[in-house]
């Protein structure tokens, strides 16, 4: 039996649980070491089709660019999100952040680490800056944790022989190297004060890697609702050297 399913056998004898989404027990049903069933996993609608080749919103008539991103030219190169922003992203992300169920990280890292290596499989994982009243009262911060499960995600596809294409695809490093100085929260602010509300307020640690200059990251956030948060860390690599940005996020505003 293979030790991945021993684990989860042993959770729900020891630890019986309810599924997050629908509330049934999982016994027999889990389908991680996360608390979500099988069915509810499956039916979660990840975005497909058709996407702006830079904010990766679903496309409709639009050709490569949707028209909001011909309008405003986002600072990050190119983002991709996992699901659209619904009641069930919402209530697992609930979960995640304020619920503290910081296992759902390994449903969401593996799905992250894809989308990373379709945008630029080389880049280095810089977790976004979470309002820093709120990381402290959580005593974690989520976009961190989300980094450390791409890399895992990414050792263990490694170990087991599954990288892609020719060559092995590259274990991503995780830079921890953005900090968010005090301001509003995004979520309490319109779309015209969110596009200001950050403007200087992302900074980077005075620890850096030797290797920034000239490095290609990829941004790793929770949610994309603007895309103001994510523009603002831009500025602040690009200012510091970084050559290219890229994003990816759970969910994605609609």
């Amino acid at each position: 039996m293979k030790v991945k399913k021993l684990r989860e056998i042993l959770l729900d004898s020891v630890l019986p649980e309810a599924c997050l989404m629908c509330g049934r027990s999982l016994l027999g049903r889990r389908s991680g070491c996360y608390p979500v069933c099988r069915d509810c996993r499956d039916g979660l609608q990840f975005l497909e089709g058709e996407r702006c080749s830079r904010c990766g919103r679903p496309l409709l008539s639009e050709i490569e660019v949707c028209l909001g991103c011909r309008d405003r030219s986002p600072a990050v190169l190119a983002h991709r999100s996992l699901l659209a922003y619904d009641y069930r992203s919402a209530e697992l992300l609930r979960a995640f952040k304020a619920g503290g169920t910081q296992s759902l990280a390994a449903l969401f890292g593996p799905r992250l680490l894809g989308l990373q290596r379709q945008l630029c499989p080389a880049s280095a994982l810089v977790p976004v800056p979470g309002h820093p009243t709120a990381r402290r009262k959580r005593g974690w911060d989520q976009a961190l944790l989300l980094c450390q499960a791409m890399r895992r995600a990414a050792v263990a596809a490694s170990a087991s022989g599954r990288s892609c294409g020719a060559h092995p695809t590259p274990i991503p490093q995780v830079w921890p190297i953005l900090q968010r100085g005090r301001s509003r929260r995004q979520k309490e602010l319109s779309y015209a004060e969110r596009q200001t509300n950050l403007q200087g307020r992302i900074q980077l640690l005075p620890a850096r890697p030797p290797q920034l200059v000239g490095a290609s990251v990829t941004l790793v956030d929770d949610v994309y609702t603007t895309g103001a948060t994510l523009n603002a860390c831009c500025e602040a690599l690009v200012h510091a050297g970084v050559s290219r940005v890229f994003a990816v996020t759970i969910a994605m505003d609609l």
